[in-house]
């Protein structure tokens, strides 16, 4: 089941009336704020909240005057990791919703056209960097006139890997503060800082009765009490977070849920383990055990590839014999399967598939190990089959928008295969605002220590990001870039340095 079927998404919301209820306060302007903070864990339900609170709207809309986006903003996607990004994206969020009624961003998309003119004839970096000032001035004033007639919402997820970063910073000190007309619904693990305008309403987990009512529906069962009380041990090790009960009640056999005293004993950290080993053990989810197989091995690549995954990667992956499909499925078929029967994979707006991040996590750390335990397979085979794919999406014209984006993807790629390369591409964008908070966004100082390559190069790579940090003005990033470079430097192998 695809976690993007309305359909299947409405009947499995169980619960959560008192956040919805909040939600209305805020879109009719009862409320008192302009910020409804959802934090919460991971797989906790944030995502499918904002969905239905995305939903509820659109039946409040015509009497509350309310301008909708058609779908949340994941602050997941490369594509806002940078200010620029997220400034396009809800201009094209906006542009849509409100296209009935005319044009808006007049201002904003005439200084883009300047700006992408100016980016392709390399006009000197003060130049471009003066244009993306204006544009962001124009932005924020597009936006004020659209608040005039309309009440904009928007909904932001996954605000934690933002939220330290110059694009978290901008959207809760400028966007928010200058746009009194706007209303926002941002979800996150992590607290905000505390201001008059925001609102925090932390999720919870499921109760027992929660639970129960998503396994009636999630079985299409009426009747469930055989099942109460390992029921209630699956919710308790799950913390109460639906994603884990649904893999759960989803994955467990009937007899394994019979045994509520195993489950109790068990760990939450083993309780995760048990739910990767059920999904490399699945059978009969596709037909049969060949079927199962090519289904098992493209999720776990498809954390590897956790950007974007689609039909034309998986059919590179077949052609250098990485996965082998049986005859009668084509690349289209197997996604469109593990669409439809996982709930953790989405389907982005650009129409590439990805994993709910929680479930990334899982597999890359109790999966992946057993799979590729010493990253030989990641470095020369898997890594330059994507920069292999990248190479071709930047001559598609459809990606020419967001190129600096697929840029800033590939590089991570190459640092597994080619680490020197990458740094010949970055040095490409060394002047770049956009491109170098793509790159602090994205590399972590973790990810330095694991690429393989010298310790001096690891040292160069530490230095570089710190500088591009500090020219971001993201110093919490460039302070972790810094004391790593130190780290490195006082190492006792650093006499390469």
């Amino acid at each position: 089941m695809s976690a993007e079927s309305g359909s299947a998404f409405e009947n499995l919301f169980v619960g959560r009336r008192e956040y919805l209820e909040e939600f209305e306060r805020l879109s009719n302007g009862k409320a008192g704020y302009r910020v409804l903070f959802i934090p919460g864990e991971g797989g906790i339900g944030k995502t499918w909240l904002l969905r239905k609170m995305l939903s509820v709207a659109q039946g409040l809309s015509n009497h509350n005057n309310l301008l909708l986006p058609e779908s949340i903003m994941d602050m997941y996607s490369t594509a806002h990791h940078s200010v620029e990004g997220v400034q396009e994206h809800i201009v094209d969020l906006l542009q849509k919703a409100y296209e009935s009624r005319g044009t808006c961003f007049v201002n904003f998309d005439n200084i883009k056209r300047e700006i992408d003119i100016g980016r392709r004839e390399n006009f000197e970096t003060e130049t471009i960097t003066d244009m993306e000032k204006r544009a962001g001035r124009a932005f924020i004033e597009d936006c004020k006139s659209l608040s005039e007639t309309t009440t904009p919402i928007l909904f932001i997820d996954t605000f934690e890997r933002v939220q330290r970063d110059e694009v978290g910073r901008w959207i809760l000190f400028k966007l928010v503060p200058e746009l009194p007309g706007f209303r926002f619904v941002i979800a996150g693990r992590d607290m905000l800082e505390e201001k008059s305008y925001i609102h925090p309403y932390p999720l919870r987990g499921f109760t027992d009765e929660e639970a129960m009512e998503y396994f009636l529906r999630k079985r299409e069962v009426s009747d469930a009490s055989d099942f109460a009380d390992v029921l209630g041990a699956i919710t308790e090790k799950a913390e109460g977070r639906p994603l884990f009960i649904d893999l759960a009640v989803s994955w467990f056999k009937d007899e394994q849920l019979r045994n509520a005293e195993v489950l109790r004993r068990t760990s939450v950290s083993d309780f995760k383990k048990s739910l990767i080993r059920l999904l490399q053990q699945q059978q009969g989810v596709f037909g049969n055990v060949e079927r199962d197989v090519v289904g098992q091995d493209v999720i776990l690549f498809m954390a590897y590839y956790r950007y974007r995954f689609d039909a034309e990667l998986l059919k590179r992956l077949v052609d250098k014999k990485v996965i082998t499909l049986p005859k009668d499925m084509s690349p289209e078929t197997v996604l469109k399967m593990i669409e439809e029967v996982y709930l953790f994979v989405k389907r982005l707006p650009d129409k590439y598939l990805q994993h709910h991040d929680e479930v990334e996590t899982l597999i890359l750390d109790y999966w992946w190990p057993e799979h590729d335990p010493r990253g030989q397979n990641r470095q020369s085979v898997l890594a330059p089959i994507a920069v292999e794919w990248y190479e071709d999406l930047f001559q598609d014209p459809k990606h020419q928008s967001n190129l600096l984006d697929l840029q800033a993807e590939q590089i991570m790629y190459l640092l597994d295969a080619v680490p020197e390369q990458a740094v010949r591409r970055i040095e490409e964008h060394s002047q770049s605002q956009r491109f170098n908070e793509l790159l602090v966004s994205e590399i972590s100082t973790d990810r330095i220590r694991e690429i393989p390559t010298t310790i001096h190069n690891r040292y160069k790579f530490a230095t570089d990001l710190g500088k591009r940090a500090t020219f971001i003005s993201s110093f919490e990033r460039a302070q972790a870039y810094w004391k790593l470079a130190f780290e490195i430097a006082e190492s006792d192998n650093s006499s390469d340095i």
